[in-house]
């Protein structure tokens, strides 16, 4: 390449959603997996005379939010699961994303 720009790839192969030590199979097409925070790290306060100051939020709650194709093995296992919730069970699951050197971890209980 003439102007020396790295050609990056992504392997959706390379990112697993990991919940109560289960790796969870049979993804749906499209996007199958995304994370969000509640809120933004940081928040802008801008001051009568336009001074800015940064507010890092301590809040790291979130939502992991996945499709499954309905023929997906790890729907019986999700479903036993979602029965744990009545006895307000928390369940750990981590997206594991080695796409990335040192790869990506984002981990999360309910």
């Amino acid at each position: 390449m003439a102007n020396n720009v790295p050609v990056r790839t992504y392997d959706s192969k390379e990112v697993n959603l990991v919940v109560e030590g289960v790796v969870i199979t049979g993804h749906a097409e499209g996007t199958w997996i995304s994370a969000e925070r509640s809120e933004d790290d940081f928040s802008e306060h801008v001051g009568a005379h336009g001074e800015v100051a940064l507010a890092e939020s301590n809040n790291f709650t979130g939502e992991i939010t996945f499709s499954l194709d309905c023929t997906s093995p790890s729907n019986e296992f999700l479903y036993g699961l979602s029965r744990r919730r009545l006895d307000r069970a928390i369940i750990s699951a981590v997206i594991v994303d080695a796409n990335t050197h040192g790869g990506i971890r984002i981990s999360a209980s309910q």
